[in-house]
């Protein structure tokens, strides 16, 4: 609960995170830098495309995601059960803002974590406009950064 409030205490606006369109999924991979991996996910929300998420999947691990009012689901999930729970979010939400900002980092050893917030405004299909914040926690193993966890504040 503490992590929660701190996170949302930090919720930046859409300048403040790296232009997505400079990013793809491949290069927040190959230049492991946190600032391109958060432009992964803010390109994943903007264009409502859960393909872009794949890249940040942990090789062989899985993401812990907790989503009450977004998907109802909870729980520890592979790199393609990611991708299927978000392409049916987005296919029910056409997004009209994000952001995303880096809370905090924290290190350990040589293993790395990052806290961020997103802020998500979108448009529901009854053209109603929602917003929650979605906190992501990344981990630098080898040089790159993957999602662990993926968490709705509500």
């Amino acid at each position: 609960l503490q992590m929660a409030v701190v996170l949302a205490l930090c919720i930046a606006t859409a300048r403040s995170a790296p232009s997505p369109s400079s990013v793809s999924g491949d290069d927040a991979r190959s230049t492991g830098s946190l600032n391109a991996s958060m432009a992964v996910i803010g390109t994943a929300f903007r264009e409502a495309n859960a393909a872009h998420l794949k890249p940040l999947m942990p090789a062989g691990g899985k993401v812990f995601l907790t989503l009450d009012t977004l998907g109802d689901e909870t729980g520890y999930f592979g790199s393609d059960q990611i991708f299927y729970i978000f392409q049916r979010i987005f296919r029910t939400r056409g997004t009209v803002t994000f952001s995303i900002s880096v809370q905090g980092e924290a290190t350990r050893g040589k293993k790395g974590q990052a806290y961020c917030v997103g802020s998500w405004s979108f448009r529901t299909r009854d053209d109603e406009v929602n917003q929650c914040q979605i906190f992501f926690v990344l981990a630098e193993r080898n040089g790159h950064w993957s999602l662990v966890k993926i968490r709705e504040a509500l």
